[in-house]
């Protein structure tokens, strides 16, 4: 898209805002600020469009700029229908030359034409441009506006308006010598472009910068077209500082004088528009206008304009449902717009994961390059998991501080679900809270803390096999299989946990001591229950926390027995099935 095209969509945006709020009937004083806000900014970016962003050759600056006044000024239409209600002759000449003026010359010879109809009779006849010495006043205005050639860019390249404008000024000088009519003289000396002749007709800085620039007899080039505009235009004051600063070539100036604090909108699309001239005198003008700029290169054209759409965004961020559109504009910005998008991200409320918020974070972090991508995720799943540790669930805990790459608070957690499901056993809530931790686990994309987690899996299939264990003999095999690989030296579980693993094998699947050998079923092979006998003593002969872990387990299984008769029982249960599984063999 041309710079031309996104202007005129910039535009289009802003007059459909301005038909929203003019539908308004009785619009409150806030509602009526905001319109006027809405409406000088379209004023001022199609002001800028008109005189930057328009192929000359095709000349569309011109019929921009009396658009562009005909809709942001209707101070000529009033003047305009004063006159129709009954005004007299000064005033139908003032409006005459007003209307040339700001280039509305068919409007202009509508009025003259009107006007003659209603004259009785046409005593000189029709006139010609340059016969004012026998011709009435009327009808040399109508001549003069007819005789106009076509506003285009031909016409002025090849002579055509300098050569109309030269027999307006002849007609004037002529008329001057014969009666120095003050009326058609200052109409004639609009169409010849002389500024004080331009001065008088118009009313108003706008009025006189356009009329400026539609009659400058100087050459094609829009830099002095401008210039020579802005010199005549001096008369008036213009109704925005804006103006003044495009109208004097001086568009960065603009971009300051739109900026102000939450109001980012038109200061950043006309850095955005004008990027390419974003020049070091901008940096000047920051300290005036007391900006908050961020330190960048003087001659670092993009970061100035970069920083305007940032800002722009950034004021979006306390809307609802804006992120979206803040993430678009940021990520034009370059990596001043990726750490500010990070931050915004960063601090969405995302308070749990059935939040929407959470999915939109996440897919915007993938616009992201991996660098800040992987700070939003892990800044969003290391809340979600302490949320979820705040409530005491320990899977979703898990499960969002794996994401987050948060290995030792994954463990942690993965603790804290194996302590429950150890205290309660296999067949309490704490297991299945297990079950859910092992299975958040499972589906996290990160290998290495899934591999340093894979006990949780372990004990909690060991778990399930315990609960059949009873009613399926394969059951109590893959129980003391599970029980067996998690005790190895590659099992992973921690040896505070090993204690009361063998306690839940040994109680669940070996028979009492009073039971008769010939009676038993034996559960356990010869080679799981040297593993769990090596298992106990290593948890036995241990010190501290270690052993102090160990019996507070046997103690929650059973409240009523001292733990270390228990450690007894189940060694001796042990080295009784050891016993059989060698008999058995021989």
């Amino acid at each position: 898209m041309s710079v031309a095209e996104k202007s005129k969509s910039y535009r289009a945006v802003i007059q459909e805002c301005i038909e929203a709020l003019g539908k308004e009937h009785n619009p409150s004083a806030q509602h009526q600020q905001l319109l006027d806000v809405v409406t000088e900014g379209h004023k001022i970016l199609w002001f800028c469009e008109a005189l930057y962003f328009v192929d000359e050759s095709k000349d569309s600056a011109l019929s921009l700029l009396r658009d562009w006044l005909r809709v942001h000024d209707d101070g000529v239409d009033q003047a305009v229908q004063s006159y129709l209600d009954g005004g007299d002759d000064t005033q139908f000449w003032q409006v005459v030359s007003r209307l040339a003026a700001i280039g509305r010359r068919d409007d202009a010879t509508e009025l003259v034409q009107t006007r003659i109809q209603n004259v009785d009779s046409r005593a000189m006849g029709a006139a010609a441009l340059g016969d004012a010495s026998s011709s009435e006043p009327i009808y040399v205005a109508e001549a003069a506006l007819l005789d106009a050639p076509p506003d285009t860019a031909e016409a002025r390249l090849d002579g055509q308006f300098r050569v109309w404008q030269e027999e307006c000024i002849a007609t004037l000088e002529a008329l001057e010598v014969k009666s120095g009519d003050d009326h058609l003289g200052l109409l004639l000396g609009v169409l010849g472009g002389q500024p004080s002749a331009l001065q008088k007709s118009c009313r108003s800085w706008e009025e006189l910068f356009v009329a400026g620039y539609l009659y400058t007899r100087l050459g094609g080039d829009p830099a002095d077209r401008r210039k020579r505009s802005f010199e005549i235009a001096s008369a008036f004051q213009p109704t925005h500082k804006a103006l003044l600063a495009l109208a004097d070539s001086n568009p960065p100036e603009a971009i300051v004088v739109l900026a102000r604090p939450g109001e980012y909108f038109y200061s950043a699309h006309l850095a955005d528009l004008r990027s390419d001239s974003v020049e070091l005198l901008l940096t000047n003008s920051f300290s005036e206008h007391q900006l908050d700029l961020y330190m960048v290169p003087a001659n670092d054209q993009k970061s100035l304009r970069d920083y305007f759409v940032s800002e722009y965004a950034l004021s979006l961020e306390t809307l609802r449902g804006t992120v979206q559109l803040s993430a678009d504009y940021l990520l034009s910005c370059g990596s001043r717009g990726e750490e500010i998008l990070t931050d915004i991200l960063c601090r969405m409320e995302t308070q749990s994961a059935a939040d929407p918020a959470v999915e939109k974070v996440f897919a915007l972090s993938k616009r992201l390059s991996p660098k800040h991508s992987e700070v939003v995720v892990r800044k969003i799943c290391t809340r979600l998991a302490s949320n979820c540790a705040a409530i005491g669930n320990s899977a979703g805990a898990t499960y969002w501080f794996t994401r987050a790459n948060d290995a030792e608070r994954a463990v942690a957690q993965a603790e804290a679900s194996l302590t429950s499901a150890e205290i309660g056993g296999c067949h309490s809530a704490g297991a299945e809270a297990l079950d859910r931790t092992a299975e958040a686990i499972s589906v996290c994309d990160n290998a290495q803390i899934q591999e340093k987690l894979d006990y949780l899996r372990m004990y909690s299939e060991l778990q399930a096999s315990l609960i059949n264990a009873d009613e399926e003999s394969s059951a109590a095999r893959d129980a003391a299989s599970s029980a067996s690989a998690l005790l190895g030296a590659n099992g992973g579980l921690p040896e505070a946990h090993w204690g009361v693993v063998v306690y839940d094998c040994a109680s669940i699947l070996l028979p009492s001591a009073e039971a008769s050998a010939e009676a038993k079923l034996i559960g356990i092979g010869k080679d799981e229950t040297y593993s769990l006998l090596k298992a106990l003593e290593t948890v036995s002969a241990s010190t501290g926390a270690h052993r102090d872990s160990l019996l507070e387990g046997l103690r929650q299984r059973n409240i009523t027995a001292d733990p270390e008769q228990l450690l007894s029982t189940v060694r001796l249960k042990l080295m009784r099935n050891l016993a059989l599984c060698i008999l058995s063999e021989n």
